[in-house]
């Protein structure tokens, strides 16, 4: 397994970038040897706001179709700043729901297509799309197509309108309480900001470049957990004797509610997405093994030390066995259980008794701890890999925070 050199990739970062501009009609960082201002046009000048249509998901298909639709769910999950319609994250329109006005709806090289809806202020998320040869794609449910009337070097507008400079324009424009959505007719007073072709181009070459890295990066995560999951199997395959979950350990919940997360508090804790928390009542101090009981479920961590727990995380703590054996082995009996209680569930959770139930192999202490040296190893190798993936993520943050005006 190879691994991304991070220390070349800030190096050219750093390097290719100009740090030192006054104008406030240029961004903080800048290629050197540009100089002239950027251009601001207001968004209805740039764009015309194409229709689109009202597909469901289950009207959606990714086996076949004579067209491909883009989904506001996958633009706010899946879809990067630039998408080619080769992608197998883009569905298909099952052929019994094609719309009427199909050829209307037909979508374009250069075109941009936001997220109208979201749960949270993520909306206005967007996708540029490219690679359209003779393929057909429109654009479905709660998305803003849009066509610009002008000229630019390909992916730029994808990442400018997904830059904190453009989307913290959006942010006044958000209504709604539980769904957050932004209107075609508010969306039109924001504004883009562009430079020349050539320095877009400096700035695609740059933030493309990251991207790579970041895929790259993510696909060696992928190998190292599917080589974690092949050595497990082939560890735990021989141990003939089970035992349920509950007959290892105390199982209980977090106490905590959302209300009561907050950030850079005393105690680290585990959850869908939080940093830490500030609450004495319900601490633990123990080692323990936490696992997201909603959002990424399943997902384990072991923890040792003072720690607190949102209320859809279990706990599982007074191990009578070695705790991180126990960690290994749900790692691997527990997905697929999690996969059979959710599949049917529109509000996907697992519950207390599949846990306590939890079915796992127990050996004698020697082979427990020679399998928990074994995976031990090649665990602290994935850590490692994820740190440079976070890192690069930070790098290609810092770039679209301080690239664009």
């Amino acid at each position: 397994m190879g691994n991304v050199n991070n220390e070349t990739t800030q190096n050219t970062v750093l390097n290719a970038i100009d740090k030192d501009n006054k104008s406030p009609n240029v961004p903080n960082l800048r290629f050197p040897y540009f100089t002239k201002q950027w251009t601001n046009i207001s968004f209805s000048s740039l764009f015309d706001i194409l229709p689109n249509n009202t597909l469901s998901r289950a009207e959606l298909n990714y086996i076949e179709g004579e067209y491909k639709n883009i989904h506001y769910g996958d633009i706010l999950i899946k879809l990067s700043a630039f998408t080619n319609i080769d992608s197998k994250d883009i569905p298909f329109v099952n052929s019994e729901s094609i719309p009427k006005n199909s050829k209307d709806l037909l979508l374009k090289n250069g075109d941009v297509v936001f997220a109208d809806t979201a749960e949270d202020y993520t909306v206005g998320k967007a996708t540029e799309i490219g690679g359209i040869d003779n393929q057909k794609i429109i654009a479905g449910l709660h998305t803003i197509p849009c066509r610009p009337k002008y000229r630019f070097v390909q992916r730029y507008l994808g990442y400018y309108v997904n830059s904190p400079a453009y989307h913290n324009q959006l942010l006044p424009y958000i209504q709604g309480i539980k769904v957050s959505s932004i209107s075609k007719s508010l969306i039109k007073h924001t504004t883009i900001s562009y430079p020349n072709e050539e320095e877009q181009l400096k700035i695609i070459n740059l933030l493309t470049f990251i991207d790579n890295k970041l895929l790259t990066q993510s696909k060696i995560i992928d190998g190292y957990k599917s080589l974690i999951k092949s050595i497990s199997s082939y560890l735990f395959n021989d141990i003939k004797d089970t035992i349920k979950l509950s007959q290892l350990c105390k199982i209980t919940t977090g106490k905590l509610d959302a209300n009561q997360m907050v950030e850079n508090g005393q105690y680290p804790f585990f959850t869908c997405g939080r940093e830490t928390l500030q609450i004495d009542k319900y601490a633990f101090d123990c080692e323990a093994i936490l696992i997201a009981g909603n959002g990424d479920i399943g997902h384990t961590k072991y923890y040792k030390g003072k720690f607190n727990a949102y209320q859809r995380t279990y706990i599982l703590y007074n191990f009578n066995t070695n705790a991180k054996y126990i960690k290994y082995a749900i790692d691997l009996y527990l997905p697929q259980k999690v996969k059979e209680e959710t599949q049917s569930s529109a509000m996907p959770y697992i519950k207390l008794g599949t846990l306590a139930d939890l079915e796992l192999p127990l050996t004698d202490t020697e082979l427990q701890n020679k399998i928990v040296t074994i995976l031990t190893i090649f665990e602290r190798k994935l850590e490692t890999e994820i740190d440079l993936l976070t890192k690069l993520k930070e790098q290609k943050k810092y770039l679209l925070s301080n690239m664009f005006i």
